[in-house]
């Protein structure tokens, strides 16, 4: 069962990579993989971390309303959780994606 763990954290710290670096499209395929993992181990905390950068995904590509639908809902499953830091961080998460450079790299 810990290697199932492994393989999602290793996915989202991937996915969280390549949405540092604004490659959507291999973040969106992390995120994929890595939610279907967590929702079929019921891993509640992981599912949180995923919506959370989906929201940012979202950004990337302009979608503030889906953004907005994931960051609720990882909010919310972080309150149940009760997992207060996480859920104080995540607006911080992705608020900072209103800010690029001009190379288009996310700051």
């Amino acid at each position: 069962m810990r290697h199932r763990g492994g393989v999602v954290s290793s996915q989202i710290g991937l996915a969280r990579i390549h949405l540092d670096h604004g490659d959507g499209g291999a973040a969106h395929a992390l995120l994929a993989a890595a939610q279907s993992t967590a929702e079929s181990y019921h891993d509640r905390g992981a599912i949180a971390v995923i919506n959370t950068l989906s929201a940012r995904y979202h950004l990337l590509r302009g979608d503030k309303e889906a953004a907005h639908i994931c960051l609720a809902a990882a909010q919310d499953i972080f309150k149940r959780l009760g997992m207060a830091q996480e859920l104080a961080a995540a607006p911080e998460t992705v608020k900072h994606l209103y800010r690029k450079d001009t190379s288009g790299v996310l700051q």
